[in-house]
């Protein structure tokens, strides 16, 4: 069993007590305490608890780089597209509204990079694409490049949206929704419930 490296232990913990006590709450006292570490142990990891947060969708990201070569290779490859932004919004609900909330302010005061689009993201996304329109399933003809930023954009959105309304309504399916819209993808392989992606919006704007 691989032993839990001391910046490891200072994330895990942190995350923890964020969530259950809220971002605001918690103090790097309080993280080293938990931790059973003294501050200059913490801060030789971290600069702040602000930049606990800061890197959070990188180790998303490196998780779906490390099946990206099956990705490519699958014959199914609108699936593993979602996939990918299912990832993303699966690890945001998973953080949950404060957390990604806090994610946003950080960024709005001094851009910190958490939501830009890495390169391996970007070209993983772009082949899947390029393999898809032609297939066939995606039939929007637009570059693989600008139809990639105009999704991710949408789902940031998304994401800031359900920020907004507290998590009271599922991106998940709006963005499966604006997916298909968006590269106009063949209707056999369209599985958007209009009646669910129906009341989503409802919830959305109320």
């Amino acid at each position: 069993m691989i032993k839990e490296t001391t910046k490891e232990k200072i994330t895990r913990t942190a995350y923890a007590l964020f969530k259950k006590q809220g971002f605001s709450q918690v103090k790097v006292t309080d993280i080293c305490d938990a931790c059973h570490i003294t501050k200059p142990a913490f801060y030789y990891h971290f600069s702040s608890k602000e930049s606990l947060l800061e890197n959070f969708y990188a180790g998303v990201i490196e998780k779906i780089q490390t099946q990206s070569i099956d990705f490519v290779l699958a014959d199914n490859v609108w699936q593993q597209l979602l996939m990918v932004f299912d990832e993303l919004a699966e690890a945001g609900n998973e953080l949950g509204v404060d957390l990604n909330s806090q994610l946003f302010v950080i960024n709005l005061k001094q851009d910190r990079g958490t939501f830009n689009f890495s390169r391996p993201l970007r070209e993983l996304c772009v082949a899947l694409i390029t393999k898809a329109q032609k297939q066939g399933h995606i039939r929007n003809t637009s570059a693989p490049e600008d139809l990639f930023l105009s999704a991710a954009f949408m789902s940031a959105g998304y994401e800031m949206f359900w920020c907004i309304k507290n998590g009271q309504f599922n991106r998940k399916i709006l963005v499966h929704q604006s997916l298909e819209a968006l590269f106009d993808l063949t209707p056999e392989l369209r599985m958007s419930n209009k009646e669910q992606v129906q009341n989503e919006v409802q919830r959305l704007g109320e």
